[in-house]
């Protein structure tokens, strides 16, 4: 989760490179990992995130969720990781 949260927070910085937010939500055993930048994402940016990537981050971060994805915004995105099955007691 720590790999993955900071695969995320990479990410914006070094391709958004605008202020960022990091969110974490744990709803009963779903935890989710969200980081909230204010870079556009290009028309054919959610494909690209989708398919093969010229990095590795999101590819670790596909190997360790297991759920992940972008949502557009107005003003920016969201890239996000859920995780099944997690317990905070751990």
């Amino acid at each position: 989760m720590v790999t993955a949260a900071n695969e995320l927070v990479t990410n914006a910085v070094e391709h958004a490179r605008t202020g960022q937010r990091l969110d974490l939500d744990l709803v009963e055993e779903h935890l989710r990992i969200a980081v909230r930048d204010h870079a556009p994402l290009p028309r054919s940016e959610h494909e690209r995130l989708r398919g093969p990537r010229p990095g590795r981050g999101l590819d670790i971060v596909d190997a360790l969720a297991t759920d992940w994805g972008v949502v557009p915004h107005d003003d920016g995105k969201t890239l996000w990781a859920g995780f099944t099955g997690w317990d905070a007691r751990r």
